[in-house]
């Protein structure tokens, strides 16, 4: 084998573990930080609700209705219904799974 091509594959391999590893560093930062940001925004809503349900007593319908028409949902997330004995459904904006 050629001088030439050793250091040619050489550098081509040291690049694509370069570029690996920088690729695997920022999935990796921006997966923690994406979850991070979808707990905070979960626990400020289960905190919202809570307060508009037990403080200002808003009834589950209504309070349910005004959720679903919010644009600031989150895309999948569990959810306890309030009208029936504690049931639980995933929902995908405005379909239910139970």
């Amino acid at each position: 084998m050629k001088i030439r091509l050793k250091l040619t594959l050489l550098f081509a391999g040291l690049f694509a573990a370069l570029l690996l590893v920088f690729s695997l560093v920022i999935y990796f930062s921006n997966a923690s930080q994406r979850e991070e940001e979808y707990f905070k925004r979960l626990r400020q809503l289960a905190i919202t609700k809570t307060n508009l349900l037990l403080e200002a007593k808003v009834q589950p319908a209504v309070l349910q209705v005004i959720y679903e028409n919010s644009l600031n949902t989150l895309p999948r997330k569990k959810w306890l219904s309030l009208t029936r004995p504690l049931t639980c459904c995933t929902t995908t904006r405005g379909r239910s799974i139970r």
